[in-house]
């Protein structure tokens, strides 16, 4: 029953402050949904719908490009055997970066490049190689952002070789300590049936930033957390001009006391651990609300746009291995993440 048919108005107004006014010492989940409860609701709801049918697309348009003759030619064994760097700086440097290139301007990328599984043994002729480590092979990047960095790349969850199509939790590139990114990962086979896989390296918050442009609701916030809890993507707007934040290092959902904060990881990376750490401990429930503090401003608490009261909503439109006609089980993509929308009172 709605409480409103049998409790005056008053008295929900009084019985509402009190709550508030608890949670804000708290910061603990807020059971009574604020006024505005339908319109965040429909705000996480069109933004799941958006980021879904981006990666849904992207991940299309990448499987489209292995099938192509040229992604499907295999590497030499001269090349795989040296461990540098080869760039896509333009699309004669290779035969597949015309391919890559097409990738990163359609997604609207930071980067992308292609990397063989390690542990497996790749033939030609009578010589065998067995690559033994994950290396990028070549990439379509800036070649100055990866001067002085070994290619090693075994604790990137792109190495995983579990799934077939994955969207990784936030990390640093490395050479890159300014920029923080999600990747989407196909994995294909070439005409040698050695084991490939694309990664697109992209900024989840230009996806945000566009969608709040465009919402009719002048003022609200949106944070998108990844699997581990950090921040994939936050944007505030404010009477119409949308600011996106946090789109430098690491920051994580956490708890300070009794209070729900987000916190930066950026004093705790090197250049060899730039993932978003598994540790957090904090569960966010659907539907929740949470009072979230932000340390963005040279570590006052008090004057990030950001700070606020959200309600947390569990993504569920997954793109699925029937999205990418693939194997069962076989995608991860959007699985356990988090859209938390506040919209301030007026």
């Amino acid at each position: 029953m709605d409480i409103s048919g049998w409790i005056k108005p008053g008295v929900i107004v009084g019985i509402i402050g009190v709550i508030v006014a608890i949670i804000g010492v708290t910061g603990l989940p807020n059971p009574i949904p604020p006024p505005d409860d339908d319109l965040q609701k429909t705000i996480a709801d069109e933004i799941q719908t958006r980021l879904n049918d981006k990666i849904k697309n992207d991940a299309l348009l990448m499987l489209s490009q292995t099938e192509d003759p040229v992604m499907m030619d295999p590497f030499h064994l001269t090349s795989l055997k040296n461990d540098a760097f080869t760039y896509c700086e333009t699309e004669e440097s290779h035969d597949k970066c015309e391919l890559m290139l097409e990738i990163r301007k359609e997604t609207d990328s930071q980067y992308v490049f292609i990397f063989p599984y390690p542990n497996r043994v790749i033939s030609e002729g009578e010589s065998e190689y067995t690559i033994s480590h994950c290396v990028i092979e070549i990439i379509a990047i800036d070649s100055q952002r990866l001067e002085g960095i070994d290619n090693n790349w075994d604790d990137r969850e792109w190495c995983e070789p579990y799934y077939l199509s994955l969207l990784t939790n936030q990390y640093v590139p490395r050479g890159m300590p300014v920029v923080n990114v999600n990747s989407l990962v196909i994995t294909y086979f070439d005409s040698e049936q050695v084991r490939w896989g694309i990664v697109n390296a992209y900024h989840l918050e230009n996806l945000l930033d566009e969608f709040m442009k465009d919402y009719e609701h002048d003022t609200f916030n949106v944070l998108l957390l990844d699997s581990f809890n950090c921040v994939s993507g936050a944007v505030s707007k404010v009477n119409g001009i949308t600011t996106t934040h946090l789109d430098e290092g690491l920051w994580q959902l956490d708890t300070l006391g009794n209070k729900i904060i987000i916190k930066s990881l950026n004093t705790e990376l090197n250049n060899q651990s730039t993932n978003c750490p598994k540790d957090s401990e904090f569960n966010l429930d659907a539907k929740d609300f949470y009072q979230i503090t932000v340390n963005e401003n040279s570590g006052s608490i008090n004057t990030s746009k950001l700070n606020g009261e959200y309600q947390s909503f569990e993504i569920r439109e997954e793109v699925t291995s029937k999205d990418l006609d693939m194997l069962p089980n076989s995608v991860r993509i959007l699985h356990d993440w988090h859209l938390l929308v506040s919209v301030p009172e007026k």
